[in-house]
């Protein structure tokens, strides 16, 4: 395609805010709590609500972006990004949750539509857009975590939230390129299409997908709200334990170029697939055995993270390789979307209450451990199909 690099450089902006306005939450909740007066699970919700809104509106995206265009629809909605980053300056817990929906719908644009303009714009290297946005989502998703932190110490809450506000307005002012490509769906074809095609809801391999997707978001999201607290029951102070979230979240990284790359050779989705159980199972397995010591749990968390950057990286390549085109690669990305976070929803809010009820973090690691193992075998299930209408 022409601005073939103008494209790529769009896909960067719009990748920092998929991530860092939900990852750079976590290390500043203890605040949230004392200034606004947030229980622990309302604290919970700050997470839960992208979810839900996530599993709400994906379905509508691939509709919207067929007939407007993915570029158009992702700008449009990136506009909410910087609405509700900027409703969470204010400092009262009704601006901060209704801000977090609206900045939700514009992550859940990219989300949803992203994997499909890249198929759509890049249809002979798929996994360089692919590797692009998922690269920069999980570097400055863990720079953030990090740094959320640390400010938040030094300058207070509310420079961390103006911080994530301004940065919102960079990807939209990033991406208003892109926005005015022509949208390349041939109408007439669609129509037909959309008459023909069996719904990727009505096959078994896109509901496996869709769980897939769901249970690597559920472990993810709801390790990384309420790790930050775990650590610190575990002795470590709350700095070390920012840390080590890092640590857990810069794991990810190596596989947003392995995964798309590898996933191309024979048996390559078989072994990354049995590194994720491994790397859940060992790592979380490691955070309950009592062993405390930082270096000891610095590799738990590089083991928990790099099964999740395996996961999630894994998913998006389902998306298009079970596919026969952008539109399909929608469908599939909104379905996935829309019914894996209905489940993963439920996670952060369901680990804060085992933890309230039990008063332990203990059965919420055993929890955790027990849906990672899930999760390799739904992910073995998924590598032996073709493809989503086969």
């Amino acid at each position: 395609m022409k601005n073939r690099r103008v494209y790529l450089f769009g896909i960067v902006l719009v990748a920092i805010n998929m991530r860092l306005p939900i990852t750079a939450i976590p290390p500043v909740i203890s605040l949230l709590k004392t200034q606004l007066g947030l229980s622990t699970s309302a604290a919970g919700w700050l997470t839960t609500i992208p979810l839900l809104t996530f599993a709400l509106v994906s379905p509508l995206l691939a509709k919207l972006g067929v007939r407007y265009g993915n570029e158009r629809i992702i700008l449009w909605l990136l506009s909410l990004l910087v609405l509700g980053s900027w409703l969470r300056v204010i400092p009262r817990t009704t601006a901060l949750l209704f801000g977090t929906f609206l900045l939700a719908i514009g992550i859940d644009a990219a989300n949803v539509l992203l994997p499909a303009s890249i198929k759509d714009r890049l249809p002979n290297q798929p996994t360089t857009g692919i590797a692009t946005y998922t690269t920069t989502m999980l570097v400055v998703g863990a720079i953030g975590t990090g740094i959320a932190g640390i400010m938040a110490q030094k300058f207070g809450l509310t420079a961390v939230m103006v911080l994530l506000a301004v940065i919102a307005i960079f990807s939209l002012l990033g991406w208003i390129p892109n926005s005015r490509l022509d949208n390349h769906y041939d109408h007439v074809i669609q129509q037909l299409s959309l008459k023909q095609q069996r719904s990727v809801w009505n096959t078994s391999l896109g509901w496996l997908i869709a769980i897939f997707f769901g249970l690597q978001a559920l472990v993810y999201y709801s390790l990384l709200t309420w790790l930050p607290q775990i650590f610190v029951a575990m002795g470590f102070h709350s700095v070390q334990a920012s840390n080590l979230v890092t640590i857990l979240q810069l794991a990810n990284l190596p596989f947003a170029f392995a995964v798309p790359y590898y996933s191309r050779f024979k048996n390559g989705v078989k072994i990354m697939n049995l590194a994720l159980g491994i790397g859940f199972v060992g790592g979380i397995g490691i955070m309950w055995t009592g062993l405390h010591q930082f270096w000891i749990i610095a590799i738990a968390a590089i083991l928990a993270g790099a099964a999740a950057g395996i996961a999630f990286n894994l998913a998006v390549v389902f998306f298009a390789e079970k596919s026969d085109s952008a539109k399909t690669t929608a469908d599939i990305s909104g379905m996935a979307q829309s019914a894996g976070y209905v489940l993963a929803a439920a996670g952060p809010i369901a680990f804060g209450w085992i933890q309230k009820v039990t008063n332990s973090w203990t059965p919420v690691l055993i929890v955790a451990v027990v849906l990672s193992v899930a999760l390799f075998v739904i992910g073995i299930m998924i590598e032996k199909r073709e493809s989503v209408f086969e």
